[in-house]
Order: C-alpha cells, then sequence, then structure tokens
C-alpha cells in the first residue's frame, strides 16, 4: 500500500509558482504501508527497499507485526486509511526492482491510477516493457548481473477511490476519465 500526503501536494503546488498541472505531473509515492495478517492493522515501512522485499514474498511469507522490531499486534495502527491522503493497494508479489534499478510511480492528474516506471542508476526513465527489453539489448552489463525482463512488472497499483481528494473526485464523476480506473493490467513476458 501507498499514499501520498495532501500536504506534500500542496507544498508541491507552492514550489512551483501555483502551477496545478506542473505539482499534478509530480505527484509520487510519499510513503509506504502493510498491513497485518493476523490483526489487520496498518503498518508504516520506513524504507522502498524494505517495502518491496515484504511485497516479493507477501503471498508465501504474509508479513506480520511481530516482522517489525518495536511493534506488535496489541500496538494501536501507525496509520489508518483515510481521505487525508490517496491511497493505492499495489499487487502482491511483485518483484524486487533489480540493482541499479529503482521502480518509481507518479499518479495521474485525475487520480485514475497511478503511472509505473523504472529509473536506471545514469537517471534513464523506462516506462514500458519494450523500452526495458531495448536498455537491457544495449547493456551487455546487465545480461551479465542476470537481470532479465523478468526482473520488471508494470502493474499499476489501485487507487482507492475513496482516499481521492473530493474536488478531484467530483470533476472525475463529470469526464470520461472516470471510466480509465483500471486495477487488473496483467502482462506476460
Amino acid at each position: 500500500m501507498m499514499m501520498m500526503e495532501e500536504e506534500e501536494q500542496q507544498q508541491q503546488l507552492e514550489s512551483q509558482g501555483g502551477n496545478l498541472k506542473a505539482a499534478e505531473n509530480n505527484r509520487e509515492v510519499s510513503a509506504y504501508a502493510v498491513q497485518c495478517s493476523k490483526c489487520t492493522k496498518w503498518r508504516l515501512i520506513s524504507t522502498l527497499e524494505e517495502y518491496e522485499d515484504i511485497r516479493e514474498a507477501s503471498l508465501q511469507n504474509p508479513w506480520s507485526c511481530g516482522n517489525k522490531d518495536d511493534k506488535s499486534c496489541d500496538d494501536p495502527s501507525d496509520i489508518d486509511i483515510d481521505s487525508t491522503r490517496i491511497w493505492a493497494m499495489d499487487k502482491p508479489n511483485l518483484p524486487k526492482s533489480p540493482a541499479g534499478f529503482e521502480r518509481g510511480m507518479t499518479i495521474r492528474r485525475d487520480c485514475s491510477r497511478l503511472d509505473v516506471y523504472y529509473e536506471t542508476s545514469n537517471g534513464k526513465k523506462l516506462r514500458s516493457i519494450t523500452e526495458v527489453q531495448k536498455f537491457l539489448e544495449a547493456n551487455p552489463g546487465c545480461k551479465a548481473a542476470g537481470i532479465t525482463i523478468s526482473d520488471f512488472s508494470f502493474r499499476a497499483p489501485r487507487v482507492l477511490e475513496n482516499t481521492i481528494p473530493g474536488d478531484i473526485a467530483s470533476s472525475k464523476k463529470k469526464t470520461k476519465t472516470s471510466n480509465m480506473v483500471v486495477d487488473d493490467y496483467i502482462y506476460d513476458y
């Protein structure tokens, strides 16, 4: 589960001189949380790397509060799903980003979904499996490091509609883009 704070959205807007379009196009994930498989409370995860480890093994090794040193199921939830931030539910068992790559996401302006990309160590953003394939072919060191196309997934997390800010949610209902919410992209490699 990922979220973006509305406060962060406002800061982005202000830092870009009030340009709403620019701020919305730069929205990125601000925090990660996982749900305990025993008590169903939400726990914040401190790093993307830790979150990816948990996500990659989520079906084989369900996460619980006992996996976090300072938490137990008796403690209150770290965070609750509400409309103070936009929440998105990630797919389970997605592969962890290979060494030298970072999986990133940005939320669309209308909050209909997140777009997934991979950033290489030299800052190049790969936005599709075709771009990844071309990059791997052009960089034989990746093959030597054991990196294959199956190490990448462009499955987009599902935005939880009840967490979308009211002004965006109401404007979505007036446009055709509200029908663009897709939560089951399946890519066969």
